[in-house]
């Protein structure tokens, strides 16, 4: 008779998968902090990955007046509207982990106008993953899932 070496810690690794699987929080918890920063870097750099349209001469007049840059930083005259969109709790940002999800939502009016445009608003979309994030989101799953196999066998 032979009997195979190992079958304990096979049946241990998809224990620990299924376990990581049925409680996914932490995933959640560093996924959202990565897209959090995803969503500050599009305000850094004024777009990505296509730059935002510059501001209009008569904008950059009303900025001036008001004591802000004229033509820079695009979106962000106060910071109330990076904030809401990229930091946990804000005012105007909704944030919340749990085991079957992660929520973040930017509540403030303004808001859905300046990203997705209107009228003679052009569009300067600032709310949403970039392809990278989603190879990256796979790597914080990846990451986690193999040490979830790590606690319960020795590599």
């Amino acid at each position: 008779m032979v009997s195979m070496q190992g079958a304990t810690q096979i049946k241990a690794m998809a224990d620990a998968v299924s376990n990581f699987v049925s409680n996914p929080k932490e995933y959640f918890e560093q996924a959202s902090e990565m897209i959090l920063q995803s969503i500050r870097n599009n305000f850094q750099q004024e777009g990505r990955p296509t730059r935002w349209v510059q501001l209009s001469a008569w904008t950059q007049a009303e900025r001036k007046k008001q004591g802000y840059g004229a033509s820079h930083p695009i979106l962000e005259r106060t910071g109330d509207l990076k904030r809401a969109a990229s930091e946990k709790n804000a005012p105007g940002n909704e944030y919340q982990v749990n085991n079957n999800e992660a929520t973040i939502k930017c509540t403030l009016e303004k808001a859905g106008r300046l990203h997705f445009g209107g009228g003679k608003l052009p569009a300067r979309p600032f709310f949403f993953m970039q392809e990278r994030d989603f190879m990256e989101a796979t790597k914080i799953m990846a990451i986690l899932v193999a040490k979830e196999v790590q606690k319960v066998i020795k590599i």
